[in-house]
């Protein structure tokens, strides 16, 4: 059903089995709570597909560090605390543990881009 990935001979198999579930199951729980939110707002995950899929090529064409675009790029803090209160409860600590993520990158972003 899904391509496997081989990891190196020199990861131990913990990290291999770590950065596979990141990769693969993570992002399939990453989409239930697009999915989440999307209903919340008479949408389904099958909305949001097609921006998904463009990220992800995205990050296969220039990397992730590139790729990131949006408030976190930005470091448009008001914009995600908006979003935080506007999207449903039970979807919140997904979102506040990816803002997080997503800020980090976009300051490494920010911090190498030449002007």
């Amino acid at each position: 059903r899904r391509r496997h990935t081989r990891c190196s001979r020199d990861w131990s198999s913990d990290v291999c089995s770590s950065d596979l579930c990141v990769a693969a199951n993570h992002l399939v729980a990453l989409m239930a709570s697009v999915d989440d939110i999307a209903r919340s707002v008479g949408l389904t995950v099958d909305d949001y597909l097609p921006l998904a899929m463009a990220s992800l090529r995205d990050v296969a064409t220039m990397g992730p560090r590139d790729a990131l675009t949006g408030p976190a790029s930005r470091g448009d803090l008001s914009t995600i605390d908006a979003h935080l209160h506007s999207i449903p409860e039970a979807t919140r600590e997904l979102y506040v543990a990816m803002a997080r993520e997503a800020l980090a990158l976009g300051e490494l972003q920010r911090s190498t881009t030449v002007v």
